[in-house]
């Protein structure tokens, strides 16, 4: 009888384990974190991908927006003023270039900068900023020496460099950017071992252009 009886247990143990090999504990825990660590991992790499692929769709969607605004721009009438800034000294104005402002049903859609060093373009979608645009020429000379030049409407000669920086925008904060090449490689000097140093640089330049086109808007809309 004390035989059958163990032989009934060590039965029974091989129909609960028939190898032996049951994980214990410690092992089931291990699997488990490992399992929960890879799932996380998953959907953090998801949703930056969501992230990226949506900032492009807006980035498009706006880019869409001011091909359609450049359009009117072509066909309707626009607002041209001469642009002066505060001297500074016993309350005179310095002329500093030309200011054209495109608007539909009393909305500005496009504010377009010309001064003696830059050109400059402003795109409105509901009156928020959702594109600004930074443009200037270097020319070379018969000496071979680069001088700024403005740039008129985007024109641009065989012998000028543009230099464009442009800043997209969606409700209110800065979704994209792209640097003309020497500031770039500036940026990268400075700041390149420091990815998160270079890009709040990044923000804060597309903050001083969006401070900069909502004063121009304010200013526009009282004219």
């Amino acid at each position: 009888m004390g035989n059958s009886k163990k032989g009934n247990r060590v039965q029974a143990q091989s129909r609960i384990d028939p190898l032996g090999t049951s994980p214990t504990r410690k092992t089931l825990a291990s699997m488990l974190k490992k399992t929960l660590l890879s799932t996380i991992l998953v959907l953090i790499i998801g949703i930056g991908s969501c992230f990226t692929q949506s900032n492009d769709s807006i980035k498009n969607e706006i880019v869409i927006k001011c091909q359609k605004i450049d359009s009117l721009r072509k066909f309707n009438d626009v607002e041209i003023d001469e642009f002066y800034i505060d001297a500074g000294h016993n309350n005179e104005s310095m002329h500093v270039g030309q200011i054209i402002t495109l608007k539909k049903n009393d909305r500005i859609l496009l504010i377009e900068l010309f001064t003696e060093t830059y050109s400059k373009y402003f795109y409105f979608d509901n009156e928020e900023l959702i594109q600004a645009i930074e443009i200037k020429a270097q020319k070379v000379n018969q000496n071979n020496s680069e001088t700024n030049k403005p740039v008129q409407n985007g024109n641009m000669n065989n012998n000028s460099k543009s230099l464009e920086n442009r800043y997209f925008f969606s409700g209110k904060n800065l979704i994209s950017y792209t640097f003309y090449e020497e500031k770039e490689k500036e940026y990268d000097s400075l700041h390149g071992n420091n990815p998160k140093l270079k890009y709040k640089m990044m923000e804060a330049s597309a903050e001083s252009i969006k401070e900069e086109a909502n004063k121009l808007k304010e200013r526009q809309k009282t004219r």
